[in-house]
């Protein structure tokens, strides 16, 4: 399994994300540009198995106070990590991966959006965790265009 925390300064794409993944592109955009009546497209196997483990163990670790923002409500519990860099630096250079030009450009071949922009203040984005029976943890990555937003989740 591969230890995140010794770290590089930051990983590139290709040594977080599949092949196939980064492979799939016609695939995926076709998927997306078909879907009805809002367009959206999954994808198995993103990350390399030995990162999402490792994500998701360290995802794992962390406790409710952990998360610097709450949002209750009585249709959801939810909290946020937005300044990974603060609470979970050696998380850091995996998010620097997911927000790069390269990045950006694959979810604009995927999507046909193009002047994509990862979201670098991290408003809205950041490592989640939603409270329900289950509890279900994930990482949303706002992608911004000019007249759109979307969100990666993986």
């Amino acid at each position: 399994m591969v230890d995140l925390k010794p770290r590089p300064a930051v990983y590139s794409l290709k040594e977080v994300v599949s092949s196939t993944s980064i492979g799939g592109v016609g695939r995926y955009s076709t998927q997306f540009s078909n879907r009805k009546p809002f367009p959206f497209v999954v994808i198995d196997n993103f990350f390399k198995h030995e990162i999402a483990s490792c994500l998701a163990n360290e995802i794992d670790s962390l406790g409710d106070d952990d998360y610097r923002v709450s949002f209750r409500s009585l249709a959801q519990r939810k909290l946020q990590i937005g300044n990974i860099g603060g609470v979970v630096p050696h998380l850091l250079p995996f998010y620097e991966a997911l927000m790069s030009p390269e990045f950006t450009h694959f979810v604009g071949q995927v999507t046909g959006y193009r002047e994509l922009s990862a979201d670098r203040q991290f408003t809205g984005a950041g490592l989640h965790r939603y409270k329900t029976t289950v509890s279900v943890k994930f990482i949303l990555i706002p992608i911004v265009t000019l007249s759109t937003r979307g969100y990666i989740i993986a």
